[in-house]
Order: C-alpha cells, then sequence, then structure tokens
C-alpha cells in the first residue's frame, strides 16, 4: 500500500501501469462449448454474446446449419446492438438430404472461411460458431483446420461452438465444456416450434 503524499516516481509508475493492466487490457480469450441432445445450446451462446454486448463488448454469430430463409427472433435483435453485433446467416436448413449434400457443403465451407477472417482479425471480442458440431459430423468442415485458426487467434478473443455431438478432440481444447441434457420437450407432445422461444 503507498502512503499519500510520499510516493517515489517508480511508485508513481507502478501506480499507473497496475491501473492501464485492469482498465486498459483485455482479459485473455476462452474456448467455449455447448453441446449435448437437449434444447439450449444455441440460446445458451446468445445469453453469452448479450452479457457480452451488455458489457461494451463486440460479437459475431456465424450459424453454419440455419437458413436465412427462415425467421430469427436473434437476427431482429441483432439490430439494436447497431454493428456491435453482427449475425451471419449461411445454412441450407436441419435437412441433410442426399442430393444436398453438395449445398451443404458449399455452404459450410463459405461460413468457415467467413468465421475463420472474423476470428483472426481480432475484431471481435466473441466469435460463435453456431452448429458447427453438424459440418463436422459430415465432414463439411475439417476439425483440425477450425482448432488451428482457433488457437492462433488474437489473445483476447472468446470463441463460443455449439452442437450436438461436439468431436472429442473439441472438447479437449476448450476451456468451458457444458453438455445440455433434454429432460422434457415440447415437441415430444407433437407441439410445433414456438415464436420467441425456438426462433
Amino acid at each position: 500500500m503507498f502512503s499519500s503524499g510520499s510516493e517515489s516516481f517508480d511508485q508513481r509508475r507502478l501506480t499507473r501501469y497496475t491501473v492501464a493492466q485492469v482498465y486498459g487490457m483485455k482479459q485473455k480469450g476462452i474456448v467455449i462449448v455447448f453441446t449435448g441432445p437437449g434444447k439450449g445450446k444455441t440460446t445458451a451462446a446468445l445469453g453469452v454474446a448479450l452479457r457480452a454486448l451488455g458489457h461494451g463488448l463486440s460479437a459475431c454469430l456465424v450459424q453454419f446449419v440455419k437458413s436465412p430463409k427462415n425467421a430469427s427472433g436473434e437476427r431482429e435483435a441483432a439490430r439494436a446492438f447497431g454493428d456491435r453485433f453482427e449475425i451471419h446467416v449461411l445454412g441450407e436448413g436441419f435437412i441433410f438430404k442426399p442430393d444436398r449434400a453438395a449445398a451443404h457443403r458449399r455452404a459450410a465451407h463459405a461460413a468457415w472461411e467467413l468465421a475463420a477472417g472474423k476470428i483472426a482479425t481480432g475484431n471481435y471480442d466473441l466469435v460463435i460458431l453456431d452448429e458447427i458440431a453438424y459440418p463436422f459430423a459430415y465432414g463439411y468442415v475439417d476439425t483440425g483446420a477450425v482448432l488451428d485458426v482457433i488457437a492462433a487467434r488474437p489473445r483476447h478473443v472468446h470463441v463460443c461452438l455449439t452442437g450436438r455431438d461436439m468431436p472429442a478432440e473439441v472438447l479437449a481444447k476448450a476451456d468451458l465444456v457444458t453438455s445440455m441434457e433434454e429432460v422434457r420437450h415440447p415437441f415430444r407432445r407433437g407441439m410445433k416450434n414456438i415464436k420467441g422461444i425456438d426462433y
């Protein structure tokens, strides 16, 4: 502790450096995974984004599976944050029909090229790779290539990956892993997707 009125030059310099550390330097980014068979993986990632935005940080969400043709509450909500929250919806939808494999592969490749660039720039504090586990499972995106980009990212960037059956090698590199467990789901009782809850 420094006594008032008697700080040396070195003490004042140390005080300024400590303040710069606390207020001027960003924390080290972490890797977050939301996986498992239960609902809530994208919802959890959006919650992380909302919290980051509330602290003045920036976020970028790249959706690998969801189609821009479908309605999305998160896209509408993102408008309120201006250029601090980008959402890129680049998927071809959830139905992986054999005759649509080429289209899904092209879409996944394009989504990853965009996401890799967003991570590498360091312009975003949080980058979410939504439902990337599906392209991993189908071989549309190379797991090793994704992990290489994540490992080489700027120090402050947080990366969040979502999707069921996330590869073991991704889980091994993550700092935080949560697996969603389905206990009950209205879909099992014949209810369709609910506006504002499911999309």
